[in-house]
């Protein structure tokens, strides 16, 4: 089995996008207008710079709370593969999990205040090691469905 959430990948950059698109001109508008002197609608232009302001802090600090990555999953040949990366601009590194299938030993989703996280288990020679947790907040529930399905098959019974 194999997939990525790149259409959940494309969906944060492109609200990101449109909501700085949209609120670059109003905010643009409100500031340099001598239209606005007076108060449009009732409300004073500080105010309509502010809520403006407030929308698009609240889109970015919602997508830094969530966290959300790009992950590709894939348990072709003898081993699970796991790429992942943070979805924002400058991003990281990008890390790479490959466990060979003999190896895996369990899988843990932690349930977090703003998202789950999977934490993969892996038998090495001196115990159990585990690897660091990875966000799922940008993959869909059909996907983490199928995750949990091929993750189970591979369990050492």
């Amino acid at each position: 089995m194999q997939f990525d959430n790149k259409k959940r990948t494309y969906r944060v950059w492109l609200q990101k996008f449109v909501t700085l698109i949209v609120i670059i001109p109003f905010l643009l508008t409100f500031s340099f207008s001598h239209y606005f002197d007076k108060p449009f609608w009732g409300i004073d232009r500080v105010f309509w710079i502010l809520f403006f302001v407030l929308i698009w802090a609240s889109v970015i600090v919602y997508h830094r709370v969530t966290k959300p990555h790009f992950i590709f999953y894939s348990d072709r040949g003898n081993k699970i593969t796991i790429r992942y990366f943070p979805i924002r601009p400058f991003n990281q590194k990008k890390h790479s999990i490959e466990i060979p299938k003999d190896k895996f030993v369990r899988y843990e989703i932690e349930k977090g205040k703003a998202f789950d996280s999977l934490v993969l288990y892996q038998n090495f020679k001196k115990g159990v090691g585990r690897y660091p947790s990875i966000p799922l907040s940008a993959v869909s529930r059909e996907d983490l469905k199928s995750l949990k399905t091929s993750l189970n098959q591979h369990l050492k019974k």
